[in-house]
């Protein structure tokens, strides 16, 4: 944690065992002298734009996979 932040995606459980997409950033917090005074967490819940993700991503292999003599159906 050299730069005084670290920020991670991946699954988290909430008290209640269910699951959720989080976004974590951990910052640390120095006083004016650069002592450490802690840590702030924030979690964001990201599940619904990860499930867009994932399905945008099946989408372009289905295109992929039946576009004709294995040329991609969408040009960049």
């Amino acid at each position: 944690m050299q730069k005084g932040e670290r920020e991670d995606e991946g699954w988290r459980m909430r008290k209640d065992g269910t699951r959720f997409w989080a976004n974590v950033v951990i910052t640390a917090l120095r006083n004016a002298d650069g002592s450490l005074q802690g840590f702030v967490k924030v979690t964001r819940d990201m599940t619904e734009r990860h499930g867009k993700e994932e399905t945008l991503v099946r989408a372009k292999e289905l295109l992929d996979s039946t576009s004709n003599n294995g040329q991609p159906f969408l040009r960049k």
